[in-house]
């Protein structure tokens, strides 16, 4: 998990856009989003796992996200995604 969110990091920093592939949400952030969004919160609740707060530019693209409507009406709420998960992982 950790080489994967590496990669990104370096990527994002290297980046001379807000999001993946310019200044706007594209498909391509519609897929990642997400999944970030159920590792940071999912990852914390069930396995104390945290990304890094060293992976500046990842929590920046985060930020990015979070202040766009699309994305803020989209992004189901921190319980849901704890909720949907519970089931499916071993303790």
């Amino acid at each position: 998990m950790l080489k994967c969110l590496e990669k990104l990091e370096s990527y994002l920093k290297s980046s001379e856009f807000d999001f993946l592939v310019g200044n706007y949400l594209s498909r391509a952030d519609c897929y990642l989003l997400p999944t970030l969004q159920h590792i940071r919160v999912a990852g914390k609740a069930y396995r104390g796992f945290e990304i890094p707060t060293e992976f500046k530019s990842l929590w920046t693209y985060l930020k990015n996200a979070y202040s766009t409507d699309a994305f803020l009406e989209s992004c189901p709420a921190d319980r849901e995604i704890v909720t949907h998960y519970i089931t499916k992982v071993i303790i």
